[in-house]
């Protein structure tokens, strides 16, 4: 029986099955159970992802600015501009903006206006703030 759905499955298919393991491998774990496939791929593509990267994070002593999962767009005085930024402690942020994946007058907001405000406002979300059940049940 798979622990997370309670499905029978027949550990004679071993196209059924697949090994998991019990603390996600990117959290340090290495105990193994076995699931069903479909299980260990959901839990593997959502709930360790999140688990792992908040313990990378913790042990790596960063903050949450730093994790590697963000999002591809952020907002500049309430504009949505597809691009990246980083974070270094020492540099402070480094903003990319990527022309070619924003409209023409994104691009000409950025170039032209924003630069040129007094009062800049940049934002943008974390996504593993928003997958806290996801890390609670990990």
């Amino acid at each position: 029986m798979c622990p997370v759905c309670f499905k029978k499955v027949d550990l004679k298919n071993k196209n059924e099955i697949s090994e998991a393991h019990i603390i996600p491998k990117a959290a340090g774990g290495n105990i193994k159970t076995f699931l069903c496939r479909k299980c260990n791929s959901i839990l593997g593509s959502k709930q360790d992802k999140w688990f792992g990267e908040l313990i990378r994070l913790i042990e790596a002593k960063e903050n949450i600015i730093q994790t590697k999962f963000k999002e591809k767009a952020f907002f500049l005085c309430d504009k949505k501009v597809r691009g990246r930024f980083e974070y270094k402690s020492e540099n402070g942020m480094k903003v990319m903006i990527n022309k070619d994946r924003n409209p023409p007058e994104i691009n000409d907001f950025v170039m032209n206006k924003f630069l040129k405000e007094k009062n800049k406002t940049f934002s943008f979300s974390i996504p593993i703030l928003k997958e806290q059940r996801l890390i609670n049940v990990g």
